[in-house]
């Protein structure tokens, strides 16, 4: 699969043009096939920041939008490739699967250290492509299998590794979550797998219920959830079957697996990351917040006007004001890790529904985002509209309370934007708060 030398000189030349522009110019290059140079030019600009290992590859051919989409980043990709040092040795890695082959990124990160590496997929597109672009990036341990995961699995002979990344969409396009109703149907499949594998990785939807998926499938000895910038990616579970006494069996996964969270900060190079156990969790001792006086006279308190950044640093400090605002990552809030997080990092939590956290004294390696709270203010005061309006912009997120943030921004006539954060919510004592913040220095 071999692009022509004009074909290929066009998609480089071209590579960060509008797509759009140059559909409309096709006439002018009868040379080109123009349909073909322009799903490898979007391929190249989907790539440049989503696997860049791959983008200085001047040959790759890529599919459709779609299974671009649906792959890996790179950055999850290695991840997932780190992931095996905890559960299969170097000397252990003589052979994996990938049965749900897609774009291959997974295929291509997870295959660098084993002796050889079998990638099925079912799509006869893909695996052209697949074939063509392994070998380009050298990646001569990987063969390509064209074939069914269900078939493939029942012919294999065991191998050390398997990973399994089940499409979740439906005959019509709709995408769906429950094991059962992916594609394979891993809960289906699961005795099989446990007999042609030592170590099993599946990618799952974000989406899954975690506490159903441990209780759907046995041997699963570490759960990760993955974010990328904040935004949640994948659940990954491993499941070992070695020395495994349930092996094999569904219904019955411990309430002692580990749940690793983790969120890769990709423009700092720093990943934020926490473990816990369900068990941890619902023992865990959470304190709440208490402004030690009536909270709603705290927040009626007349205080400055606030016109910039600089100025806030001014304003009389009462109730919640001066002290640090802590945001779980999303991995966090998908994990469930909620009164574990106030026991961990010594912090008090604003409301039972309400996933912030306030302390007095600034907790660095907080796995999230960090505010310093400059003012909190009543939503029913007379002041705090006033106060919010000569603010302009403002980034507005809403916990636990009952307005939307394009409620509350009409409501205050605010625009989104700027260096000051504001975060309607409720307090322990139910009482609704307003907490005006800037990103605090850690």
């Amino acid at each position: 699969m071999q692009r022509n030398p004009v074909q290929q000189t066009f998609v480089k030349e071209h590579i960060n043009d509008d797509v759009r522009d140059l559909a409309l110019k096709a006439a002018r290059y009868p040379d080109v096939d123009m349909a073909n140079a322009l799903v490898q030019i979007k391929g190249y600009q989907a790539i440049k920041q989503k696997v860049p290992a791959w983008y200085a590859c001047e040959s790759l051919q890529f599919p459709p939008t779609l299974s671009l989409e649906q792959s890996s980043s790179e950055a999850t990709a290695r991840y997932k490739a780190a992931l095996l040092d905890a559960f299969l040795p170097m000397e252990s890695r003589k052979k994996g699967v990938d049965l749900t082959g897609g774009l291959g990124v997974d295929a291509y990160f997870l295959s660098e250290t084993f002796d050889e590496y079998v990638y099925v997929e079912r799509q006869e597109l893909l695996c052209q492509l697949a074939r063509h672009n392994f070998s380009q990036l050298d990646r001569g341990q990987i063969s390509v299998q064209c074939a069914e995961a269900e078939e493939y699995l029942q012919s294999m002979n065991p191998v050390d590794f398997i990973f399994l990344d089940p499409a979740r969409r439906d005959d019509k396009g709709k995408k769906v979550f429950a094991l059962q109703d992916c594609t394979p149907d891993v809960s289906a499949l699961f005795s099989s797998l446990s007999k042609k594998c030592r170590l099993l990785m599946i990618k799952l939807s974000p989406m899954l219920d975690i506490s159903l998926a441990l209780r759907q499938l046995a041997s699963v000895v570490a759960c990760h959830v993955l974010a990328l910038d904040n935004d949640c990616k994948e659940l990954l579970l491993c499941c070992c079957f070695e020395n495994d006494a349930s092996h094999g069996s569904l219904d019955g996964a411990s309430s002692e697996v580990r749940i690793h969270t983790c969120n890769l900060l990709s423009k700092r190079n720093l990943a934020q990351e926490f473990a816990f156990t369900r068990e941890e969790e619902s023992q865990a001792i959470c304190r709440f917040a208490s402004l030690g006086a009536s909270s709603s006279a705290l927040l009626g308190a007349s205080v400055a006007s606030v016109t910039s950044v600089a100025s806030i640093a001014s304003v009389i400090e009462n109730g919640l004001a001066g002290h640090f605002l802590y945001e779980p990552n999303v991995a966090l809030l998908k994990a469930g890790a909620y009164k574990i997080l106030s026991q961990s990092f010594d912090l008090q939590k604003l409301h039972l529904n309400t996933h912030l956290y306030v302390s007095a004294v600034l907790q660095a390696d907080f796995p999230g985002r960090v505010f310093k709270i400059v003012e909190a203010l009543s939503p029913s005061a007379k002041e705090t509209k006033k106060r919010l309006q000569s603010l302009q912009q403002v980034n507005v997120a809403t916990r636990n309370y009952p307005e939307s943030v394009e409620t509350i921004r009409k409501k205050y006539r605010i625009k989104e934007g700027g260096q000051l954060y504001l975060f309607a919510a409720t307090l322990a004592d139910n009482q609704r708060v307003l907490l005006l913040c800037e990103k605090a220095e850690r």
